[in-house]
């Protein structure tokens, strides 16, 4: 049921967007964004623990900013760990996050930007409590685009709190931050 109801957020959303754009002139400063990167997330063995460990992956992204530097977000990860402290746990863990991006866009080369999305987490491991769950999460925080040329950027850094309802045995509450870095492909520069 939390996936359905994520799923229509994710359709309302990218409806409502798609109309908003088709509604303003073609000069109306709308910039469209690709984004793809590395990603690796910070986060506890269990509940109440620090047995540390990192997953890694992968992420993408696509929006939509308007010529205010604000952004409609939708990106998507996928990130895993194998034999997690050497305990033999597996664990798989898959976002799809839609917000908003405000950038400090002046037209110099350094953008720092701000974000916050909702959407849902998947996790699925070979660890009971963890098998196959779909919930809610929310993530909010910053980064770091360097301009390039007009069609192209890094992301030099980009730093999110992420917070996911997944089982976890104990709370159902993860608390993890993520790290991601890659880059930006702007598809229509000359809105820029």
């Amino acid at each position: 049921m939390k996936l359905l109801a994520a799923s229509l957020l994710i359709v309302s959303a990218l409806v409502v967007s798609s109309a908003h754009a088709q509604g303003l002139p073609a000069s109306g400063g709308l910039a469209v964004d690709i984004a793809a990167g590395y990603t690796t997330i910070h986060a506890n063995e269990g509940p109440g623990q620090c047995g540390c460990f990192y997953l890694s992956g992968g992420s993408a992204e696509f929006s939509v900013k308007n010529e205010h530097n604000i952004a409609f977000v939708t990106s998507v990860s996928g990130v895993t760990a194998s034999n997690i402290n050497n305990i033999g746990q597996n664990l798989n863990l898959y976002t799809v996050l839609e917000g908003v991006r405000y950038s400090l866009d002046r037209g110099q080369r350094f953008v720092p930007f701000g974000e916050a999305a909702v959407g849902f987490i998947h996790t699925s491991s070979n660890y009971v409590v963890y098998k196959n769950t779909t919930s809610a999460a929310a993530q909010a925080g910053g980064g770091l685009d360097i301009k390039i040329s007009r069609r192209f950027a890094v992301r030099a850094a980009q730093v999110d709190y992420l917070f996911g309802s997944s089982a976890n045995g104990q709370n159902n509450l993860q608390n993890e931050i993520r790290y991601s870095a890659g880059i930006v492909f702007h598809l229509n520069p000359s809105s820029r």
